[in-house]
């Protein structure tokens, strides 16, 4: 998926859009257990980060998980596709959760000021949703 990003050059917004939310063919239409007595479906909710725009404080990924998951993170990229920042092991319980990022790129450099999208994924068993939101970095 990142050489994938990585390929659109210029994209089109909407296009990069689609890219990062398409979801894996394999996941069931429905998630939950034949006999599962209890009807909830694994997913996010209310994903967004803030403060955005931000500039030196950092801001906060914000979101909801509606069961447990196994994993969840975060990928940051550039308006062109290019992936500048990794998040993992951020929270998994079920329930509201926050998680704080500086701003900073795998290397630890502050981001440049501009526009970035982020993909949150989240996976439990074989499931996996995915989000996506774009924030501004003014410093």
């Amino acid at each position: 998926m990142d050489e994938e990003i990585a390929a659109l050059g210029q994209v089109d917004p909407n296009r990069l859009i689609r890219v990062l939310v398409r979801q894996d063919p394999t996941d069931p239409t429905d998630p939950t257990e034949p006999n599962d007595p209890d009807p909830i479906r694994f997913d996010i909710e209310g994903f967004i980060n803030a403060p955005s725009p931000f500039g030196d404080g950092g801001t906060y990924f914000v979101y909801t998980l509606t069961l447990d998951a196994d994993a969840v993170e975060i990928n940051v990229y550039t308006a062109n596709g290019r992936i500048v920042r990794r998040l993992r092991d951020l929270p998994v319980g079920v329930g509201y959760q926050e998680y704080f990022w500086d701003g900073a790129d795998d290397d630890g450099r502050k981001l440049a000021n501009g526009v970035y999208y982020y993909r949150m994924i989240s996976s439990r068993r074989n499931e996996t949703r995915r989000a996506i939101g774009k924030f501004a970095i003014l410093r």
